[in-house]
C-alpha cells in the first residue's frame, strides 16, 4: 500500500490538481484515465505471481493477436472472395476453422510479448527465466496439438465451407515443394515458441527500461509470422531451398537472441 497503491493514487491527485489549475478539461480526463490504468496495473501485479503475471499477458497478447488475424478472412468473406452464403453461422464457422491455424502463429508471439512486457530489465529477466521456460514449454505443446491434430481436420472443413469466388482452393499434392514447404514449416512453427521466447529474454536484458530495444524487439516478435510467407513465396519460386526457407526465421531470430545476449554480457 505504502509503496505502490499510495503512490499511483498521489500521482493521479497531484496530475489532476494540476490539469484543473490550467482549466484544461481534456487534459484531466486524460490524467485520470491514466491513473485508473496505472492503479488497476499496480493492484494486478501486487495480486498475482510472476508465473501468473506472465500467463496472464501472454495469453491477453494471443487472444488480441488472434483476433487481429480474423479480420482478414472475415474481411474476405464480407467482400465476396468466398461462394458461402453469409450468415451469422457460417461466419462463426469460417473463424472457428481457422482459429487453430491461427492460434499456432499467434501463441509464439503472445508469449514473446508477455516476456517483453513483464520484464523492464535484468533483474527482472532473472526471476521470470524459470516462468517464461516454463510457459514455453506448455504453449509449444498446446501448438504441436493444433498444429498436428486440430488443425489438419479444421482446414478440410474450411474447404468444404468456402470455396474462392471462380476458383478452387490450391491443394499442395504429396511430394510437391508447397508440400514440402507446409511440412518443414510446421515443425519450424513448433520451435518458434523457444526462438522468440529466447529473443525477447535476450531483448530485455539489453534494455534497462523501456528503450528502442524492447520496442523493436515487440515489433520485431508481430513481424515474425510474415517472415515464413517470404521465405515460402521464394521456396515456391525456386529461389531458396525449402529447407532453408522453413528454417530462415527461426535462424534469423536465433541469431538476434545471441547477439543481444552478447551485449548483455559485455555490459554487465
Amino acid at each position: 500500500m505504502r509503496r505502490a497503491v499510495d503512490a499511483a493514487i498521489a500521482d493521479w491527485q497531484f496530475e489532476v490538481a494540476d490539469a484543473c489549475a490550467r482549466s484544461d478539461r481534456r487534459r484531466t480526463r486524460l490524467a485520470t484515465l491514466r491513473s485508473l490504468v496505472a492503479l488497476a496495473r499496480v493492484l494486478v501485479v501486487a495480486n498475482a505471481r510472476p508465473a501468473t503475471r506472465l500467463a496472464g499477458v501472454a495469453l491477453a497478447a494471443t487472444i488480441l493477436l488472434t483476433i487481429a488475424v480474423w479480420t482478414l478472412p472475415l474481411f474476405a468473406a464480407l467482400t465476396g472472395a468466398y461462394a458461402m452464403v453469409l450468415t451469422a453461422s457460417n461466419l462463426a464457422l469460417l473463424l472457428a476453422y481457422l482459429t487453430p491455424t491461427a492460434l499456432a502463429v499467434t501463441i509464439p508471439v503472445g508469449v514473446s510479448i508477455g516476456v517483453l512486457a513483464l520484464c523492464r530489465g535484468r533483474d527482472d529477466v532473472r526471476r521470470l527465466r524459470v516462468p517464461a521456460a516454463a510457459l514455453g514449454i506448455v504453449a509449444t505443446a498446446m501448438a504441436a496439438i493444433l498444429f498436428v491434430w486440430v488443425a489438419p481436420i479444421a482446414s478440410s472443413a474450411f474447404r468444404g465451407l468456402a470455396q474462392p469466388t471462380g476458383g478452387e482452393l490450391r491443394v499442395n499434392p504429396p511430394g510437391s515443394v508447397g508440400d514440402s514447404l507446409a511440412r518443414q514449416d510446421g515443425v519450424a512453427t513448433l520451435a518458434a515458441t523457444a526462438v522468440l521466447c529466447a529473443f525477447a529474454l535476450s531483448s530485455a536484458s539489453a534494455a534497462r527500461r523501456w528503450t528502442w530495444v524492447r520496442l523493436a524487439a515487440a515489433v520485431a516478435s508481430i513481424v515474425y509470422p510474415f517472415l515464413y510467407v517470404a521465405c515460402g513465396a521464394l521456396a515456391l519460386e525456386r529461389a531458396l531451398p525449402v529447407s532453408i526457407a522453413a528454417w530462415m526465421p527461426n535462424t534469423l531470430f536465433a541469431a538476434a537472441a545471441v547477439v543481444l545476449a552478447r551485449m548483455h554480457r559485455d555490459t554487465a
